[in-house]
């Protein structure tokens, strides 16, 4: 008999991921960098003051490329956009409102990419495989049964890739003020193991 069990279990998230970025944009290339190593230099200097560390704050992208609209006459080139994106890494969800408000005040205007995890699952893991277990040794009993047989030992056990991903959420407003903390709601994360098992 083989079978499947998948164990499914969730746990509180204490830390989170998200994407902040400095969008500028002038017809001079070297006036656009130079207004966006501003903005994103205050940008990270307010995460700073918010108690974020240097090592929690990395460069996720950085792309430079001049507009273009086409038009019946061919080609209109127009003004070179600048786009400056770090990312931000942080085990205290409390203060993610703040380091939204903090990053939008300070020049931030895209974000993006707000997920949740939790730093310590192992525990959470043999939790799941407890009931991934479970469930594939109440498939293969009711198998077992419905075709007349009694079920034997276990001969074969393995476990299937882990397909969790972080839990994403999403801020309320935060582009129209950032004079107050944004509202976020934060999600708890989940652990899913799934088992193959095969029974004598």
């Amino acid at each position: 008999v083989s079978v499947y069990g998948s164990g499914k279990v969730m746990i509180e998230s204490n830390q989170f991921a998200i994407n902040l970025a400095v969008t500028t944009r002038n017809a001079d290339i070297n006036l656009a960098v130079e207004e966006n190593n501003l903005k994103i230099q205050e940008v990270k200097a307010a995460l700073k003051k918010e108690g974020l560390p240097e090592s929690a704050i990395s460069t996720a992208n950085y792309s430079v490329y001049q507009e273009q609209d086409y038009t019946d006459k061919g080609i209109v080139t127009g003004l070179y956009r600048i786009n400056n994106g770090v990312n931000v890494q942080f085990d205290d969800v409390t203060k993610i409102g703040k380091i939204i408000s903090a990053a939008i005040q300070a020049g931030a205007n895209s974000i993006s990419s707000l997920s949740y995890s939790a730093k310590n699952t192992d525990e959470a893991v043999k939790q799941a495989r407890l009931l991934a277990l479970k469930q594939a040794e109440e498939k293969a009993m009711t198998l077992a049964s419905a075709s007349g047989r009694e079920l034997g030992r276990i001969i074969q056990i393995s476990e299937e890739p882990n397909s969790d991903y972080p839990r994403t959420a999403t801020t309320s407003e935060y582009a129209k003020s950032a004079r107050s903390d944004v509202s976020v709601n934060p999600a708890d994360s989940s652990v899913s193991v799934t088992l193959h098992a095969v029974y004598q």
